[in-house]
């Protein structure tokens, strides 16, 4: 059975090689076909360094198989921040595919798990800033606050905004 990451690995394939999205996939478990969500794609170099990410807090395609593979070559190919994935990179990338899940509005004074929450904050007019759990070297909930803020351009003084956290089935 495919997993996630082999369902990413091969989109960005046929994308890289055929110029084509990838219509059909393997055996995919069953919850990718049937369930949507917002989905975040991390292409690693082999030493770990951060080549791309991409992604969506909510879900934008029909089912979380669409929205993998939608993703996974957005974070190869259409990245604003990185080049695109060349032919030699494609074997050594380490691809680390993040299905949201309990997304849920907080209050600043909410409790968090930094190590087992994500944050997101979105202003009024719709700026948003994400921090996966595990991404981060935040010390406390304050600091997470911050670098959501910072990754949006909030201004926590100014500007009106919510926060949500939430998880995320990593796969690897």
């Amino acid at each position: 059975m495919e997993t996630p990451v082999t369902l990413a690995r091969e989109a960005i394939s046929t994308f890289l090689l055929k110029n084509e999205v990838l219509n059909s996939a393997g055996d995919l478990p069953n919850f990718l076909s049937k369930k949507t969500g917002g989905v975040f794609i991390t292409l690693l170099k082999s030493d770990n360094g951060l080549r791309s990410i991409m992604g969506n807090i909510k879900p934008t395609k029909k089912n979380l198989v669409e929205e993998i593979i939608h993703t996974s070559i957005a974070a190869a190919f259409y990245s604003p921040y990185f080049k695109s994935v060349q032919a030699g990179e494609l074997e050594v990338l380490k691809i680390i595919v993040d299905i949201i899940e309990n997304l849920r509005p907080i209050s600043k004074d909410s409790k968090i798990d930094i190590k087992k929450n994500g944050l997101m904050i979105e202003t009024i007019e719709g700026k948003q800033g994400i921090v996966l759990p595990e991404t981060t070297i935040a010390k406390d909930k304050i600091e997470l606050m911050e670098i959501a803020a910072r990754r949006g351009k909030i201004n926590l003084q100014l500007d009106r905004y919510k926060f949500f956290k939430f998880t995320t089935k990593k796969f690897k």
